[in-house]
Formats: C-alpha cells, sequence, structure tokens
C-alpha cells in the first residue's frame, strides 16, 4: 500500500513539473523590444531550457524574471556607444540560466554590464533615513544589495515605463518569498551583476 501510495505521489509531482522553456520563451522578444526602446544592442543567451520545474514555481516566477530582465538591460548594460569607449564588445551579454542543484532549482539573470553602483544605494540609503551617517562606514556590500529589495527604494533619479534598479524589486523578493526562496545577488564594478533565485 506504501509503495503504491509513494508511486502516485510521484506521478502527481511529475505532472506538475514542467520544462523551463515554458517561461524562457517569453524572453527573446521582450529583449528585442526592450533593448530597441533603449537603443542598445543585447546578446542573449538561454541555457537549461529543459530543466524542470514545479509549474506552480513557474508562474510565480513570471514576473520577477521580466523585472529582471529589463532591469539588466535598463540599468545594468551600457549604451553601445559607452561600451566601446571603455573597451568592451558594444553588443552586451544578457545570460538567463536554470539549472537543478540537489533538490533546488536555481534561475539566474547575469549581465555583463557596469554592475551594482555601491556608492549611489549608500547616498539613496542616507537620503531616504535607511542609514545613518555611523551605519554607512560600517555596512557591507552584501548588506546594500539587501536594501535594493526594501519597498519603494530606488537609486534611479526618473523613473519610466521600463525599470528601475531598485524600484520593483521588493515585488521580486515577494514572489520569491512566496514559493519559499531566496535571493542570492552578487556584483563587480564594471563586469556586471548577477541575481540568482
Amino acid at each position: 500500500m506504501r509503495v503504491a501510495i509513494n508511486n502516485l505521489q510521484e506521478q502527481v509531482f511529475g505532472v506538475r513539473m514542467v520544462s523551463a522553456s515554458r517561461i524562457f520563451a517569453l524572453l527573446p522578444r521582450l529583449v528585442r523590444m526592450t533593448a530597441r526602446k533603449l537603443g542598445k544592442k543585447i546578446d542573449l543567451r538561454i541555457l537549461g531550457e529543459e530543466t524542470r520545474i514545479d509549474s506552480r514555481i513557474i508562474e510565480e516566477m513570471r514576473d520577477p524574471l521580466i523585472h529582471l530582465v529589463q532591469n539588466a538591460i535598463h540599468h545594468g548594460i551600457e549604451p553601445p556607444e559607452k561600451r566601446k569607449n571603455i573597451g568592451k564588445n558594444p553588443t552586451g551579454t544578457l545570460t538567463i540560466a536554470a539549472a537543478q542543484e540537489g533538490n533546488r532549482i536555481l534561475i539566474t539573470v547575469r549581465d555583463d554590464g557596469q554592475g551594482i553602483q555601491s556608492e549611489r544605494i549608500r547616498d539613496r540609503a542616507l537620503k531616504d533615513g535607511l542609514l545613518s551617517h555611523r551605519d554607512i562606514k560600517t555596512v557591507s556590500e552584501q548588506e546594500l544589495f539587501e536594501l535594493l529589495f526594501h519597498p519603494g527604494f530606488s537609486t534611479s533619479e526618473t523613473v519610466d515605463d521600463i525599470a528601475g534598479r531598485g524600484f520593483g524589486l521588493d515585488i521580486v523578493r515577494q514572489h520569491v518569498d512566496r514559493v519559499q526562496g531566496e535571493i542570492d545577488v552578487r556584483s563587480h564594478a564594471g563586469q556586471g551583476a548577477e541575481f540568482v533565485l
């Protein structure tokens, strides 16, 4: 009896599993439209489309993924002329990947742009009263990145219809929390940023 129940559970779970391509299929058009609107050139690389993910998680990650992709194009990847002037390929690279690591699924959004500008986060956090002058001297880079997920926090001076690095990332965190996930942020000045869900 127990074996039959286990088999039934595995079958039900298997039915809920779908490939990451279901959500990744939306991205090429989104990237083309966003890049065209901003006058940027983007080489989109998609990896791990065959990775199987629970359909509930796929649905929950759709909006966060779209937001992170738009953020990377809008605020991460520099305009072609600027990239050329600093010795980079005028075409920026945006990599979206899915992978299974043990019993966890990792979805990564990585760009080869300017990276997250820690000083701008510090300045905004100070201005918004999220950090004191004393805190600003001791806060770690990872703690600064956490501020990006604070509701309403943005380092962008203007609001537009695409994205602002920081603006709306609290919504990304809410979606990830709903599926008991985590977000890891990595950044290297001048080399890009990476969000791992």
